[in-house]
């Protein structure tokens, strides 16, 4: 203890210390802001902004050493605020919030994982329903909640149960198998003798040696007499890795729940190939939804992973 009170002092020392505050920035005319002071040093902080009926409404979330707590502040003109501590302390994990006719709904975390909660005031909430593990053996997380004139729409994503496979590389003879990025067994497939083991270990204490060597775009593995076991093409890896992440690809898929008179309903989301849906829009009859699309390549003497990514725009009509 002495010791690490000791680090932090020095870093505080170095560094500096600072404090974290919140803020309101509010703006009638167009021309000029009005900055008000809501809370001081109270470390760091989460805050999401809504406005409800007539008022505005902060949700501020404090950390402190021994966990945290959430207030719910409000103003009717954006200046004079004041708190009160939620009861609920579900809205101390607020992921996305919206207003509606009724009040407030969000994303947030529950005992039993990721749920949607209403609230007609922002200090007590209800429990509309709850996500995680379905019936039917998926998986279900939840991203974006939106509101407007068709109804309310949460979309999120999900994944059904499969078994993993490591990737592995299987070619004259031999198989190699590389879990992660940096262990890699190579096997003969008529003896199963072992060829080649490679561990964390081996890798974190530098002693691969002369055993992996890479040049014009393929990687090669040696014995420890230095001859040659396996080589394998960058085109060759890519080809395991996208069979490989073909197991992800139909394990995945895009969920939607919209409320509709009264009652949360499930629809069908048409959106293969999409790995993340971030974002979501309600219309007066069609929902829009921001996605994005992975474009990963992988090759075996590096860990680098991600070569960018595809942002795409759907729209549709929510059938249940």
């Amino acid at each position: 203890d002495l010791a690490e009170a000791a680090s932090w002092q020095a870093q505080e020392e170095a560094y500096g210390s600072y404090s974290t505050e919140t803020v309101a920035m509010f703006l009638a005319d167009g021309a000029e802001w009005e900055r008000t002071l809501i809370d001081s040093g109270s470390g760091g902080s989460s805050v999401r902004a809504l406005a409800v009926d007539d008022e505005f409404v902060l949700f501020v979330t404090t950390y402190g050493e021994f966990g945290g707590s959430s207030f719910t502040w409000r103003s009717s003109d954006g200046v004079e605020w004041s708190a009160s501590e939620s009861a609920d302390q579900r809205d101390r994990y607020l992921h996305s919030s919206v207003s509606t006719a009724d009040g407030l709904l969000a994303i947030s975390e529950g005992p039993g994982g990721q749920e949607v909660i209403s609230s007609a005031d922002g200090v007590v909430w209800e429990t509309e329903f709850v996500v995680g593990l379905q019936d039917d053996g998926r998986y279900v997380w939840l991203s974006a909640i939106a509101h407007g004139d068709l109804g309310t729409v949460v979309v999120g994503s999900g994944e059904t149960a499969f078994d993993y496979e490591e990737l592995t590389i299987s070619k004259g003879g031999l198989t190699a198998e590389f879990e992660g990025q940096y262990v890699v067994r190579i096997t003969d497939d008529t003896s199963g003798d072992e060829l080649l083991a490679l561990t964390w270990a081996d890798f974190d204490n530098g002693a691969v040696g002369e055993r992996i060597s890479y040049a014009d775009g393929e990687t090669r593995f040696f014995d420890d007499d230095g001859s040659l076991i396996m080589a394998i093409t960058n085109a060759e890896a890519e080809e395991a890795y996208r069979a490989r992440e073909a197991q992800f690809e139909e394990a995945r898929h895009q969920v939607m729940f919209i409320e509709l008179g009264g009652a949360w309903y499930e629809a069908q989301v048409d959106a293969a190939g999409v790995d993340y849906v971030s974002s979501v829009a309600v219309g007066p009859s069609e929902v829009l939804l921001g996605g994005t699309i992975w474009d990963e390549s992988y090759s075996p003497e590096s860990s680098f992973r991600g070569s960018g990514a595809e942002v795409v725009i759907l729209i549709g009509t929510p059938t249940r």
